[in-house]
């Protein structure tokens, strides 16, 4: 069922969200009317599809996944059923007090996994004014890392490209996610970057790499 919540002005000038699709924006709104009091609901993209995008012809799983790796949601199992996680959703929304509390386990409950990990993109949709509290000027940002420093640089360039063709930011949740995978099949990060690219994968997963085993649609962006 379907439920009201906030939005604030932030939401839109957030440059990590900007990054995504618009449709995969939307996605992220439309998960937070779908989610129960805690932020949580069923990792279902079909469901979702039907109730966020009933009329357009998205590719939610997708969505999802681009989520996933820019940090706004974690995509979780317990017990052999998938969950979605809306990472700080305590913090943007105040579900109404008889709002029923929540059924579904949290990502860090015994017997869960995760599909990724890392800072939480979604802590602060207000982007930052860049002025320190103090208000004596600018506050001095550490300098941001490179999520593919060490790779070979034409990898990195020819990953980079086509990840910027699907529209999917590269972050360090994402890669260290596809170096996982990669470690269990003896892999080197290039290795794995290199597949990606040859196949216009956006992700990697260990099962992919059977050899009958099914494409990844899921990485595909037909829209």
């Amino acid at each position: 069922m379907s439920r009201a919540r906030n939005i604030k002005p932030g939401f839109f000038k957030n440059e990590e969200l900007a990054s995504l699709p618009f449709e995969f924006r939307i996605l992220f709104q439309g998960l937070w009317c779908l989610a129960d009091r805690e932020g949580r609901l069923e990792d279902r993209p079909k469901r979702i599809k039907a109730e966020v995008f009933p009329y357009d012809p998205v590719d939610v799983d997708a969505g999802l996944l681009a989520l996933a790796d820019g940090g706004f949601i974690v995509r979780y199992a317990n017990e052999g059923i998938q969950y979605i996680q809306v990472l700080a959703f305590a913090k943007h929304q105040n579900p109404h007090c008889k709002e029923a509390a929540s059924t579904i386990p949290a990502p860090c409950k015994p017997g869960a996994s995760t599909k990724n990990s890392g800072t939480s993109r979604a802590d602060s949709l207000i982007p930052d004014s860049g002025f320190s509290d103090s208000g004596t000027g600018p506050a001095q940002a550490p300098p941001a890392r490179d999520p593919l420093a060490g790779v070979d640089a034409q990898v990195a360039k020819d990953f980079t490209a086509m990840r910027k063709a699907l529209k999917a930011p590269i972050t360090e949740t994402a890669v260290s996610g596809i170096k996982r995978e990669a470690d269990k099949l003896g892999l080197s990060l290039d290795s794995a970057l290199r597949i990606c690219v040859e196949r216009n994968w956006r992700g990697f997963k260990a099962e992919w790499m059977h050899k009958d085993g099914p494409a990844p649609a899921r990485v595909r962006r037909d829209l």
